[in-house]
């Protein structure tokens, strides 16, 4: 045991998110799992997110850190990540929370599974003004290798059970984890986050609970779009290619079925966002444009299935 007083550290970063933060932080503090150290990183909020936030600085087992400027959401993960000195250690966005057992749960089935590097259970998307929910993943108990995690975070092949890029519903154990392995600044950090983890541990444990509870803000990406996606999803699959080759892990099936499953969804994204024709054809412009300065066109050819070329032709 790396920590004699605590096995798990849960780390928060907060940027403007007085509405939600409080219950983002009572979910965690009323845990049936009591082994919990929190660190809260105030990324210079200019909200009453701050004074919120020291309401808990009481408690023992709650660290605060104040960033003296906002560095963004990526960079102020690493600045936890860097602090963590448990067995375990998991990310949790403020305005999202998880269900009382989620942590008991993980970190039990990670103790009786020393062969897994990082657990994972299902998710449930809220939605703001809405007492509805949708469930977005669920699973049933199981071990899988982490070459096959990589198959089903990519959509590589058709799965019943995928799995999220989202970063909340993972806890990861310390020991196995790769310290160079850090966030990015750039939007979707959590995608490339996920797919390098997962790329660096051999063995998964799914657990067959829904615990956590991922917000849909109306201020999100699926509500608003700019060029600055397109650029940063370009961004951070040139650096996954990257820490792949350097790995010597670089599948390039895997990879660009995982850029084919994320382009997909960022169009979504900008279809919701705009319904101006002109300005949705810019955007498709931009992305090809990025992809083909960017990228290798040859393997994301050789990649594509014939059938995915021929509904783009007919």
């Amino acid at each position: 045991m790396m920590n004699n007083k605590y096995l798990l550290t849960v780390i928060i970063p907060v940027y403007n998110t007085e509405k939600y933060i409080k219950r983002c932080i009572d979910s965690i503090l009323n845990q049936s799992f009591k082994y919990i150290k929190i660190i809260i990183i105030n990324d210079n909020s200019t909200d009453r997110s701050s004074s919120i936030i020291h309401k808990f600085s009481s408690y023992e087992q709650v660290k605060i850190i104040e960033n003296s400027y906002n560095i963004g959401q990526g960079e102020s993960r690493n600045v936890g990540l860097n602090l963590v000195d448990t067995d375990y250690f998991c990310f949790l966005d403020s305005d999202d929370w998880v269900d009382t057992q989620a942590y008991e749960t993980a970190v039990k089935a990670l103790e009786e599974n020393p062969i897994c590097d990082i657990a994972i259970f299902g998710i449930k998307t809220e939605y703001e003004n809405s007492s509805c929910s949708t469930l977005r993943y669920d699973y049933n108990n199981n071990i899988i290798d982490g070459d096959f995690a990589i198959n089903l975070l990519s959509r590589e092949t058709s799965q019943d059970t995928p799995i999220s890029a989202l970063i909340g519903n993972k806890v990861f154990r310390n020991s196995s984890f790769d310290k160079t392995i850090k966030f990015s600044n750039l939007t979707y950090e959590d995608t490339i986050f996920s797919y390098k983890a997962l790329s660096k541990c051999k063995k998964v444990i799914l657990l067959p609970k829904t615990y956590l509870h991922y917000y849909q803000r109306e201020s999100s990406i699926m509500h608003s779009f700019s060029y600055k996606y397109i650029d940063d999803l370009i961004d951070n699959f040139v650096d996954l290619k990257d820490y792949l080759c350097e790995i010597s892990s670089f599948n390039t099936k895997q990879c660009y079925s995982y850029f084919d499953k994320c382009c997909s969804s960022m169009l979504n994204s900008m279809l919701i966002s705009t319904q101006n024709a002109s300005e949705q054809k810019e955007y498709i412009n931009h992305l090809c444009s990025q992809v083909i300065s960017r990228m290798s066109i040859k393997d994301l050819i050789n990649y594509l299935d014939i059938n995915r070329i021929r509904k783009l032709l007919y």
